[in-house]
């Protein structure tokens, strides 16, 4: 599988959409789920 990134065509909110919700084993979160949340935090610093 090839990926590339290219963080001009990924929003925030698709970040979050994707990783948001994930689950770790028994645990409510994920680091993805963690890296959601932080995307979530800075995109609502830049844009208020």
């Amino acid at each position: 599988m090839e990926y590339t990134y290219t963080p001009e065509n990924v929003c925030p909110i698709q970040i979050k959409e994707k990783l948001l919700g994930n689950t770790c084993g028994r645990r409510h979160t994920s680091c993805a789920g963690q890296l959601s949340k932080a995307v979530r935090a800075a995109y609502s610093k830049t844009n208020n």
